[in-house]
């Protein structure tokens, strides 16, 4: 369920711009010991998961605020092609501020 309101922002000529007007509703959750077992095996430092509606903008590298902590989205899943829901697998960005970005309608 799509219960959670998220920003999300991509880098533009240097500064960080949302993707949508305003907050987008999304599924979150942590990830389990198991999966983040998984994603540091391939190198990833992956702590939470979302899942919100397909939107073209949403690629790896989009930064997302929720409950003002800033994620980083490592791997975008589009579930075999069908543009209807994305996993955004994400990592903590300890080192940007809230000031860093617009804020979201």
């Amino acid at each position: 369920m799509k219960d959670k309101k998220i920003a999300i922002y991509r880098k533009q000529g240097g500064a960080w711009e949302l993707i949508c007007s305003s907050k987008l509703w999304a599924h979150y959750r942590q990830l389990s010991g198991k999966e983040v077992f998984a994603a540091r095996t391939a190198g990833f430092t992956d702590e939470v998961a979302f899942t919100v509606n397909w939107h073209k903008d949403i690629t790896p590298g989009v930064h997302i605020i929720f409950r003002d902590t800033i994620y980083e989205a490592t791997r975008v899943d589009d579930f075999e092609g069908y543009k209807k829901d994305l996993r955004l697998t994400c990592k903590h960005v300890p080192y940007a501020t809230l000031s860093d970005y617009p804020p979201a309608g």
